[in-house]
């Protein structure tokens, strides 16, 4: 329905969706001086990419109150023409290669991924150059390893270690049946760093057996406690994830992406039970606890005028009558994460999502 191109203006920027949901994210998850940093970070990307889904990655424990930020670009839209600010020279390569991505129809890649989500690690300062996760159509080990290919290709050996890329390729040729690739994830932002692998559907495996698949890629560490506290976690858990960093090998930090798919706690107790067992575990706070069982819901631009992004303002006060502007708020995950060295800890994603509401539809 919305078409940027007429309303948008060369100073509008993804910052303006940051700004517009300040007042509904918790402190307790993300303190002033880090929100800060991740509306100065949103200030270098594009307006329309804050149009697809963005999350803010928050640590549970009472450790950190800073946030990692990611946009999801759907990779069937062309973001070629879109004009990043505020990156250093040394860096254009990396971004060109992001809208080649999605600018030229014969691009074989484009073709075989779904969404390119930009992470930015901001911490205790803005950050300006995004790591990227690819998110494969389907995920089959035969286009994941054409992805890994084509990106290192494309990126080359300034990003890409031709020696991490053989090494995932190994590692998702011995993916089980009825085993997928979620993501693939390469980390720009830290320079020559390890590759990052989400494998889907170990989950319908069972535990033990997921494992089992960890000896068989040559993880050796110990994480009997980890796969423990996933035990207790299972039943309540729709979809389960696993995360691992590639180079020469599999890297000791290890993570379980955890997914239930009904997004608001009010609807589902088992958030309660996750949550409460995190919190037992010492790996999530009773007030963060309490702040995400209750972060669902929207905003209107009907009741959030001031502070709505301006050109979805123009677009609305022009077209009120047929349609209505919402920003809507859910926990899309939950992450825990195993390291020999430092234990366990465990993370949420925040998500925000932009959404036209038809006046006589539903949202």
């Amino acid at each position: 329905m919305y078409r940027s191109v007429i309303h948008e203006k060369s100073s509008d920027r993804a910052s303006e969706f940051l700004i517009a949901v300040q007042n509904r994210i918790p402190q307790v998850l993300v303190d002033d001086k880090s929100y800060d940093n991740l509306i100065k970070t949103a200030s270098s990307v594009p307006f329309n990419i804050a149009l697809s889904p963005f999350l803010l990655e928050c640590s549970l424990d009472d450790s950190s109150r800073m946030a990692d930020l990611s946009f999801g670009l759907l990779a069937d839209r062309d973001y070629s023409d879109f004009q990043f600010s505020g990156f250093e020279e040394e860096h254009s390569a990396l971004l060109k290669s992001i809208s080649s991505l999605t600018g030229r129809s014969d691009n074989r890649l484009k073709s075989q991924l779904a969404m390119i989500w930009l992470e930015y690690d901001v911490g205790e300062k803005p950050a300006s150059i995004p790591s990227l996760f690819l998110t494969p159509e389907t995920g089959t080990p035969a286009q994941s390893t054409r992805i890994l290919t084509q990106i290192q290709r494309d990126l080359g050996e300034r990003y890409i270690d031709a020696r991490y890329s053989k090494k995932a390729g190994d590692i998702i040729r011995r993916l089980p049946d009825k085993s997928s690739v979620r993501q693939i994830g390469i980390m720009a932002s830290r320079g020559l760093a390890p590759l990052r692998l989400c494998l889907a559907g170990l989950d319908n495996l069972g535990w033990q057996k997921m494992g089992s698949f960890l000896g068989h890629i040559g993880y050796n560490p110990s994480c009997k406690n980890f796969f423990s506290l996933y035990k207790r976690l299972e039943p309540f858990v729709d979809i389960c994830d696993l995360s691992l960093d590639v180079t020469e090998r599999i890297e000791p930090r290890i993570g379980l992406e955890l997914l239930i798919r009904q997004r608001n706690p009010r609807r589902e107790k088992a958030w309660h039970h996750v949550l409460k067992e995190l919190e037992m575990e010492g790996l999530c706070s009773h007030g963060k606890m309490d702040e995400l069982l209750n972060f669902y819901g929207y905003d209107s631009i009907i009741e959030n005028q001031e502070r709505w992004p301006r050109s979805l303002a123009v677009y609305w006060e022009e077209n009120r009558k047929q349609c209505c502007s919402f920003l809507i708020r859910s926990v899309n995950h939950l992450k825990i994460s195993f390291d020999p060295a430092e234990g366990m800890s465990a993370k949420a994603y925040l998500k925000i999502t932009h959404h036209w509401k038809n006046i006589n539809g539903s949202l």
